[in-house]
């Protein structure tokens, strides 16, 4: 076994351990910004592609992936805004922090995104 595939298959093994799908809201696509209601959030993470808005005590759990319609737009190209509860719950934001660390290292990897239901949090863990 080579030195990728060691670090690969530590990879899935870290993952299949914190069981992120089942801890963390479903991941869901939404086509075009108008669909994101803004007005009473602050994004707490941004760079030249994606912008992130957080509700860390949320009632009900999202992760929406918002992409914009324009295709030669490059800046601000994604809006993430994730909803979920934390609270007493330090495990889940270490997941949380993790995703976002890897998508604002990678925000290519948000392209591959499609209107898929079962899009999995692997996605951006394991590459």
């Amino acid at each position: 076994m080579n030195e990728f595939e060691y670090t690969d298959s530590l990879k899935h093994i870290f993952f299949q351990a914190y069981d992120y799908d089942k801890k963390l809201p479903d991941i869901s696509l939404e086509e075009g910004e108008e669909a994101l209601d803004i007005s009473t959030l602050e994004a707490f993470i941004r760079n030249d592609k994606v912008r992130i808005y957080f509700d860390l005590n949320a009632d009900e759990e999202k992760f929406v992936v918002f992409r914009r319609n324009e295709d030669d737009i490059e800046e601000n190209k994604y809006c993430i805004k994730i909803e979920t509860q934390v609270a007493g719950d330090k495990q889940k934001l270490k997941m949380l922090v993790n995703i976002i660390d890897q998508i604002m290292a990678d925000s290519m990897k948000l392209d591959a995104i499609k209107k898929e239901k079962n899009t999995s949090y692997s996605h951006f863990l394991i590459n």
